[in-house]
């Protein structure tokens, strides 16, 4: 076997070992705690839903934390926003599922709030 052929199956060898260093390190970027997402939306909102509630959460509350609310009517849907663009943003849960009349959104990220998040419930009329 010659010297060149020996040589271009070394590199094809090198190469496929960075490629799966590179697909480890998104899948480990994937199971990260935060997301990059930066808005929520979660339920369905028809034209006639108002906001029945809102809660702010400013830039330097601690995470984990959870937004409850109770409403006499359905909450059918809920948006959670940030104020601006940050690198890294944080997952919003919502249960149980919509529509509702009590629920929680329990929002986890970095442990100290970058920005501020705006929680929204919309409720039926």
């Amino acid at each position: 076997m010659s010297f060149h052929v020996r040589l271009v199956g070394l590199v094809v060898v090198l190469l496929l070992g960075i490629q799966q260093q590179q697909e480890y390190r998104v899948q480990a970027y994937q199971d990260a705690f935060t997301s990059t997402e930066l808005s929520y939306f979660f339920g369905r909102k028809p034209d006639a839903d108002f906001i029945c509630f809102e809660k702010q959460l400013v830039k330097g509350t601690t995470l984990p934390t959870t937004v409850t609310t109770t409403q006499a009517t359905n909450i059918e849907y809920i948006t959670v926003q940030a104020d601006k663009y940050y690198k890294e943003g944080f997952r919003a849960t919502v249960t149980p599922a919509l529509p509702v009349m009590t629920t929680n959104v329990r929002i986890d990220g970095k442990p100290v709030l970058p920005y501020n998040i705006l929680v929204q419930f919309w409720c039926a009329p």
